[in-house]
């Protein structure tokens, strides 16, 4: 539930008349000169800030009604209240979404939803990378909008957004809470959340630190065809790694007058990741048999802040206007130094930068109608600098630097209202790019830009009493990944390497859904059924080099088309007991263009689903289960594994608000992933044995 606006009893209304034409023109000249769109949507700027009467407004009456928690449907997103528990001081983002009906994580927390979409990720409604938004501690966060067919006022790279709120400061004083765990294969996790509510600048602030320990066995086999030899070849590999990742966000919010504040978020990732791989390559076939033993060691470290300052003003009941900057970069350095039969090096320092300035603009033409314009430029790059030393086809040292710079823009208007008793949201976004790339400080040949017009439309109907049903529509468009354009050579072993394509398109998309929604005081259920369709679809592709190295790499496809049923449930038949369910059941088609007809095509139905089960007995007890799963897959020459995971906990209060809290992670999930591919020339199979069994033991404190 939402708070009322407040109404003038004794004024007229706003409908109709002379006054109104006046604003629509007004609204009409702000749309043509508005210099931006940006991200922030109406429901977050609600949130963010209430709409309060003026000053001269004379006697009103205001209803003033507490939202409630749960889950709950707007008209273009399903909104989840998150409760992390106790531990949430140590938890992060994907220990969240892992919980949630409708969102499909894999273990390598590769996060997709709806007919396996992928997601693009906005904190506070502005865009984050993917890094950043998944180490978000969980103290941190409110809720959670799902935003299926994204409108106009998101940019359009993904098909689906994940909407991460963070939890404004609330109460007087100051409070917080700390969490530490630790695991059985000598991981560790520990946190602590801080908040401040009273006074005209409130704020809460995070932080936390996680070590994961694994240990990984594969074995890939491979037969290709070369230019001049046919071979079987078998890489078997021995990984022991140790993740480690400190992570931190903070907000701070400045109330400057009753109803104008300025916001800063802030939030940083420093990851480490170092390898110890002891790798076993033999190659036998025309050439004759080979077998070489050496060991890889993987350094890798990464820093990624991000910063957003946002200045928003509601000093009339009629509009409200919102100015952010926003900015994340990071950098990353890794190494690879191959030892023993052979002796290869492989060097590789990353940086890149993002910035947007946005400007949104909402007004209320009357009771029944809101409009909302605005405007963004952004510019991202990326500077890869590159040695390889000793690999074939390469000579004895190479040196790549690599760099490309994006230009964004875009333009939008979205209207919300009520029409005939429908709900009604149309929208429509000008967006445009321009990208070059430089080699060695050289421009380079590439993809270099365009414009397109993406309109977006959602409706939705009350049907009964809690019942409602919805449809959307939007066209995006999908730009690739800085790193996909990188034609340098990366190689993983001397016979494996990634390779990126500078001359991938951005792809097309028309994604459309109809959907049913029971929202109840115990009982949530959406049923949705949608469809998409892709041009220009990215795909992996393996190739063979005439030095006999399997290269994967990256090709648009002709198309691809996806339909599917999605059901998201929760019930809370009492007080002691919730339910959350998602079912995701789709069909897929893969084709490759007309110039790539070797790759040909792939269709496949695929069924991913999780449950999350939460039992309280009595206030010292809990239990919470949740259960996820991911079916086989495939992309054009690659057929990826089903995968499950698991988490059973038990939690106990005890005594000076101290609880004790045990999880059982990965407890009967398969182990075992078998990835099959194929390309030009070649052919494989790959089995990758994964020690993800653990149990995690920890104490958290409110204090």
């Amino acid at each position: 539930m939402r708070q009322k606006r407040p109404q003038l009893r004794s004024s007229p209304s706003r409908g109709s008349g002379p006054a109104s034409v006046v604003r629509y023109g007004i609204l009409l000249c702000a749309s043509a000169i508005t210099a931006y769109p940006s991200s922030a949507t109406a429901q977050s700027q609600a949130d963010s800030s209430a709409a309060a009467p003026p000053a001269n407004a004379g006697t009103q009456e205001i209803t003033v009604t507490a939202r409630r928690r749960g889950t709950r449907s707007a008209i273009d997103r399903t909104i989840f209240d998150i409760d992390a528990g106790d531990d949430a001081a140590s938890l992060n983002t994907t220990d969240v979404l892992r919980r949630l009906p409708g969102v499909t994580v894999t273990a390598s927390s590769n996060v997709t939803v709806r007919g396996g979409a992928n997601v693009g990720f906005l904190v506070d409604g502005k865009p984050v990378r993917r890094e950043l938004a998944l180490a978000i501690p969980a103290s941190q966060i409110d809720r959670v909008e799902l935003i299926t067919t994204p409108p106009a006022e998101y940019a359009s790279d993904d098909e689906a957004l994940l909407n991460i709120i963070l939890k404004k400061a609330a109460g007087v004083g100051w409070s917080g809470s700390g969490s530490g765990k630790v695991d059985t294969q000598g991981g560790y996790r520990a946190g602590a959340s801080i908040v401040r509510g009273d006074g005209p600048t409130s704020g809460s602030g995070s932080l936390t630190l996680r070590s994961i320990p694994g240990i990984v066995d594969s074995v890939r086999d491979t037969s290709f065809i070369g230019a001049s030899t046919s071979s079987d070849q078998r890489v078997r590999t021995r990984e022991r790694s140790t993740f480690r990742q400190l992570s931190g966000q903070a907000k701070v919010t400045h109330r400057l007058a009753e109803n104008e504040s300025l916001e800063v978020v802030a939030g940083a990732s420093y990851n480490v990741n170092p390898h110890d791989d002891a790798v076993v390559e033999m190659n036998d076939g025309s050439a004759g048999p080979r077998q070489l033993a050496y060991r890889r060691g993987i350094g890798f470290s990464g820093f990624y802040p991000s910063g957003s300052v946002t200045y928003r003003n509601r000093s009339s009941e009629d509009y409200g206007i919102t100015v952010g900057i926003d900015a994340n970069g990071g950098r990353s350095d890794e190494r690879r130094d191959f030892t023993g039969d052979v002796t290869q090096r492989l060097a590789d320092r990353l940086s890149f930068h993002f910035a947007q300035l946005s400007v949104d603009y909402d007004t209320r033409m009357d009771d029944d109608l809101k409009i909302m314009v605005g405007a963004l430029i952004a510019v991202n790059g990326v500077r890869d600098n590159l040695l390889l030393s000793g690999f074939r086809g390469v000579g004895q040292d190479q040196t790549v630097n690599f760099g490309f710079h994006r230009k964004s823009f875009a333009a939008y208007v979205t209207g919300e209202g009520e029409i005939a008793g429908f709900g009604v949201k149309p929208g429509l976004r000008l967006e445009g790019f321009t990208q070059d790339i430089t080699l060695a400080q050289r421009a380079a040949a590439g993809f270099e830009g365009t414009v397109r017009l993406l309109p977006s439309l959602h409706l939705t109907r009350k049907v009964g009493d809690g019942q409602s049903i919805k449809l959307s529509f939007s066209v995006r468009l999908e730009k690739p990944d800085a790193l996909n354009f990188n034609p340098s050579l990366k190689f993983n072993s001397t016979v494996q390497a990634d390779q990126g394509n500078p001359f991938l398109r951005p792809i097309r998309k028309v994604q459309g859904e109809i959907n049913y929604t029971i929202e109840k005081k115990i009982l949530f259920i959406e049923n949705s059924v949608y469809a998409r369709k892709s041009i220009n679809e990215v795909n992996n592709v393996q190739y063979l080099t005439d030095n006999n190295v399997t290269v994967t790499s990256f090709v648009n496809l002709g198309y691809s088309e996806t339909f599917g049923y999605s059901l998201n449930a929760r019930i809370k038949p009492s007080s002691k007991l919730e339910i959350g369910a998602g079912i995701d059941l789709f069909h897929q088609k893969i084709v490759a263009p007309a110039a790539l007809a070797l790759l040909g095509s792939a269709t496949f139905l695929a069924l991913n689903g999780n449950v999350t089960v939460t039992y309280a007995p009595d206030k010292q007890n809990s239990f919470l289960s949740t259960i996820g799963y991911t079916s086989r897959n495939e992309t054009l020459g690659l057929v990826n594994p089903a995968t499950a995971t698991t988490d059973f906990q038990y939690s106990r209060a005890l005594s000076n608000k101290l609880s004790l809290t045990v999880n059982l992670i990965d407890f009967g999930a398969p182990q075992t992933l078998t990835t099959r591919f194929r390309g030009p020339g070649i052919s494989g199979v790959e089995r990758v044995r994964r020690a993800s069994r653990l149990v995690r033991v920890g104490l958290s404190k409110t204090f």
